[in-house]
């Protein structure tokens, strides 16, 4: 990344700068890897390119192109050998401004979980969100809400199910108890508030019941995270990026 962009960062946060600096051209940067926090710093090969560092603090192309590029060069990271210097473990990163990235001319990427889907040839993937108390995995991610009736399908729910599933398997949850949403107002109250529940969501369940799963619902979301909160769930699938 910047050093430059870094350190204006942390002067705005009152943040005193705990990283390691190195050129990312530098052969130190693969000793330098395996400390604590490291900055592969840019700046150098930028300023030999003519490319002004007082980034604008809105949207451009030019941080768009270079923030891409920069989760590109994490993403070659995580797939290097396990026995490479710069081999990542994982990627951490903080929101993207996906303006940025459409205007350097990436809008078919809204998201690192697309862009990571494809980089990694998956031929499923889905965005989930797991914190202390609160495991949540969405069945649609980056788009419109009003187009959220049109992409959701039996498939489209069971997916979600299916890797959610195997996520909480992977962190050590052995029977995992999946909770899921309905899409419209009171989990569509028998069809009274839309027929998503009936025609898409609970076929979908069928189907995890059915492989083995322990799953429920469509509940209502007004009130099913609270019940997943207090541990009576494992993992909540939503319909919709920020249900």
């Amino acid at each position: 990344g910047s050093s430059h962009a870094m350190h204006n960062a942390a002067h705005a946060c009152n943040i005193e700068p705990f990283w390691w600096r190195v050129d990312a051209r530098s052969p130190l940067a693969s000793t330098l890897a395996s400390h604590d926090v490291v900055l592969l710093d840019e700046d150098p090969a930028l300023r030999e390119q003519g490319i002004e560092l007082e980034f604008p603090t809105k949207a451009s192309k030019l941080s768009g192109a270079l923030s891409f590029q920069w989760v590109q060069r994490a993403i070659d990271d995580a797939r290097r050998p396990e026995d490479d210097p710069m081999h990542a473990d994982a990627i951490v990163t903080a929101p993207i401004n996906k303006e940025a990235w459409a205007l350097a001319g990436r809008a078919k990427y809204p998201g690192h979980t697309e862009l990571l889907a494809q980089r990694l040839n998956a031929k499923r993937s889905a965005m989930m969100f797991v914190g202390d108390k609160l495991r949540v995995v969405l069945a649609t991610v980056h788009i419109p809400l009003n187009e959220i009736r049109d992409k959701l399908t039996i498939g489209v729910v069971h997916n979600a199910i299916d890797l959610g599933n195997d996520a909480c398997l992977k962190l050590g949850i052995p029977r995992p108890r999946i909770a899921v949403c309905g899409l419209n107002p009171h989990a569509g109250e028998n069809g009274l508030m839309g027929d998503e529940e009936q025609r898409l969501i609970e076929p979908a369940i069928e189907l995890a019941v059915a492989s083995g799963m322990q799953v429920s619902g469509p509940f209502p979301a007004d009130t099913i995270f609270n019940a997943a909160i207090a541990g009576k769930f494992d993992l909540v699938v939503a319909m919709y990026h920020d249900q």
